[in-house]
């Protein structure tokens, strides 16, 4: 398992720090850029919020592990949070959105 940094609008003081499997980590940038490629077709309510009545996508780190756990994390290990509102850990994979 290896942790990686999720970085929102390129904030480093406020990541969230995820933990993933060792098979998905060497991919994990290019995870990263198809769930945002996939964001906008999302029907689940976890994925989607509604501002000034339009239906918005949301990127947020509990989406992104669930959407990575159903479709990347196929064994027995899956990806959990591990700490959320910390700093970013230059030893750490990123995940950029």
């Amino acid at each position: 398992m290896q942790r990686v940094n999720m970085v929102f609008d390129d904030t480093l003081d406020d990541v969230d720090i995820i933990v993933i499997p060792d098979e998905t980590a060497s991919e994990i940038e290019a995870i990263g850029q198809a769930f945002l490629q996939w964001l906008p077709t999302a029907t689940d309510d976890a994925y989607r919020t509604v501002i000034d009545g339009h239906v918005c996508p949301v990127a947020e780190t509990d989406g992104f592990v669930k959407w990575l756990n159903a479709r990347h994390c196929l064994g027995a290990e899956k990806a959990y949070i591990e700490v959320q509102h910390t700093h970013y850990c230059p030893q750490y994979k990123t995940v950029e959105f």
